[in-house]
């Protein structure tokens, strides 16, 4: 469907109706406080209206509709993304509340700037985000299975007819998902949560203490990027108004407030993060630049990130407060529980937590279908099972239907950062290589402030053998404050070996948390050989082989599924065998 085409069996609103349904969208208390999403919006929708799509560009928009100069380059000023993420939760907003009975909606999807027009019953919700019509690449092979959309809506047809259990079945071969024998568990209500009972934040708008000046921060623009980066996250929800004095007691809803102080040579931003029932600060954090400095924009961005590092990565503030809940035995949507549970093993890469967490996920999937987020985590749990050797369905292979359970995340939300970061997972298991760069690339455009998963797609990049690439990006993710991620200092140490630094590997090697994890074992086996602690190395060599049989029947077929640059594998299969793995073991 072009922007001005209709949908079956509607008629399509004209140019006059549409420009009335943008006077109506500009008027609303958001537009009237924002001349650029205002500048924005009215530049796409004329445009549209003109017949010139085909010029709804990065480009153009940031230079025409943001006052950008002609020296403007995409790839350096994300700006237009920025106020492209803020300008569709603005529409979504305005359509979900005093929009909600125009007769005509304007609408916009993600991957495009050019917007669509409906017309739309009294008390219509905002349109559902459609898939986007390409995918790039060989993704485009991938992903595009309408057949698999086609059975999908057939079989849960079908399956009302016959009643709740068969649904789960069907539901559940279609995902290749069995049932893990449980019964339906029925969705408690959650107040204050967003879709899947996901924690809610609300960003406030900073307060200022003392004088600005000329080259202060702007304290909107600081608001509206802390915004656009925490929504990029799946694991939260971000809304737009302020919960109201009623609502006080919701759970698990959260403020984020800021206050800016002038004073002196310095301008010092204090943040807090509050529980919106209790009124408890639950984190606090301060950041302090000198008040002369010449690129404020330099540092809103890097506040931001030092923002959504602490609260929003998976091992975060708001993780590690809903976890406290829940231990707490505080009512959480079993959906995000489930959520909760994979982050929690793919950290730890304890094969014995895999089969609840993935009972756990398929079940939820026969209770909510459209569970896109339970997809993701699922496909990347079936395909932890590819790399610990541990194959629960031998008939039905363990990747076929990782990448079956991402290809319907994507299906479901097609701007995931979350499914396009597993679909990178899956391939690069896949041997896919090409594509997996494609999909991690696709999930860095949708997420840019997500560190982990720059990590991840640095960690493919040197195992691919572009060590000095990967390894970069691995470091900044160290820079900026990833912990406990095990892949981090895994990739850290290769490089380290590879380059005969055994002090610098060692130090990455020890850093390592889990000793659960096999590639984890390898480097502190070398380590410890490195530094003459034969016995250490050797019983660590134990230790690898008792927890995954499979390292010492053929440790270089092991390390290949992790290398597919042959030339690091066999290197590392040579030192480990000079250790007797694969020769006594």
């Amino acid at each position: 469907m072009t922007a001005t085409e209709a949908r079956a069996g509607e008629q399509a609103p004209d140019a006059a109706e549409v420009r009335a349904a943008l006077a109506r969208v500009l008027a609303s208390e958001p537009f009237r406080g924002s001349a650029q999403l205002g500048a924005f919006l009215r530049f796409i929708v004329e445009e549209t209206l003109a017949g010139n799509a085909e010029r709804i560009k990065g480009y153009a928009i940031a230079v025409e509709a943001l006052g950008r100069d002609t020296s403007f380059d995409p790839a350096i000023d994300p700006i237009v993304r920025v106020e492209a993420n803020r300008l569709r939760r603005a529409v979504d907003a305005y359509y979900a509340g005093p929009g909600r009975d125009d007769p005509v909606e304007i609408g916009l999807t993600r991957g495009s700037y050019v917007p669509t027009f409906r017309r739309r019953a009294p008390g219509a919700q905002p349109a559902a985000e459609a898939p986007r019509a390409r995918t790039g690449g060989r993704l485009a092979g991938l992903l595009a299975r309408p057949w698999r959309l086609a059975l999908f809506v057939a079989v849960v047809a079908a399956a009302v007819s016959l009643g709740i259990d068969l649904a789960g079945r069907m539901i559940g071969r279609l995902a290749q998902a069995p049932q893990p024998g449980v019964g339906t568990v029925t969705t408690p209500a959650i107040e204050a949560r967003g879709r899947l009972g996901l924690p809610v934040v609300h960003v406030e708008s900073f307060d200022a203490e003392g004088a600005p000046d000329g080259t202060s921060l702007s304290l909107e623009r600081l608001r509206g990027t802390l915004q656009d980066a925490l929504s990029a996250f799946d694991e939260i929800d971000i809304v737009t108004t302020a919960p109201q004095p009623a609502q006080r007691g919701w759970r698990g809803t959260y403020r984020l407030a800021g206050t800016v102080s002038y004073a002196g040579a310095e301008v010092r931003l204090t943040v807090r993060l509050i529980e919106a029932g209790s009124g408890t600060v639950v984190w606090t954090q301060q950041f302090e630049h000198p008040r002369a400095d010449a690129a404020p924009e330099t540092v809103k961005d890097t506040v931001v990130q030092r923002l959504v590092m602490a609260l929003a990565q998976p091992n975060g503030v708001i993780q590690a407060r809903e976890r406290q809940r829940r231990a707490a035995g505080e009512p959480m949507d079993p959906r995000y529980g489930c959520v909760l549970d994979a982050l929690a093993y793919l950290r730890s890469y304890d094969s014995g937590e895999q089969p609840q967490v993935r009972e756990c996920l398929q079940q939820a999937l026969v209770n909510d279908p459209q569970f896109a987020l339970g997809y993701a985590a699922l496909g990347i749990v079936y395909t932890m099972e590819f790399y610990v050797d541990v194959d629960r369905e031998p008939e039905n292979p363990v990747l076929d239907r990782a990448l079956r359970a991402v290809q319907r995340a994507l299906e479901l939300a097609p701007g995931s950062a979350r499914a396009y970061h597993a679909l990178m997972t899956v391939l690069f298991a896949r041997g896919e290589h090409a594509a997996a760069i494609e999909a991690g690339e696709k999930a860095i455009d949708r997420n840019p402030w997500g560190m982990v998963i720059r990590a991840d797609y640095g960690f493919l990049l040197l195992r691919l053998g572009e060590v000095e690439k990967g390894a970069a990006l691995l470091r900044a993710a160290l820079d900026a404050g990833v912990v406990q991620m095990y892949r981090l200092h895994y990739g850290l140490f290769v490089e380290a070996y590879l380059a005969g630094d055994m002090a610098t590997a060692r130090q990455h090697a020890n850093a390592i948390a889990t000793d659960t994890y096999p590639l984890g074992l390898t480097a502190k086996a070398l380590a410890a050989a490195a530094s003459g602690e034969t016995l250490r190395a050797r019983n660590t060599i134990e230790r690898l082989v008792a927890l995954q049989p499979s390292w010492s029947r053929d440790p270089l077929g092991e390390l290949r599924k992790a290398f597919p640059a042959r030339r690091i594998a066999e290197r590392m299969a040579a030192d480990l065998a000079a250790l007797g793995l694969g020769a006594t073991n």
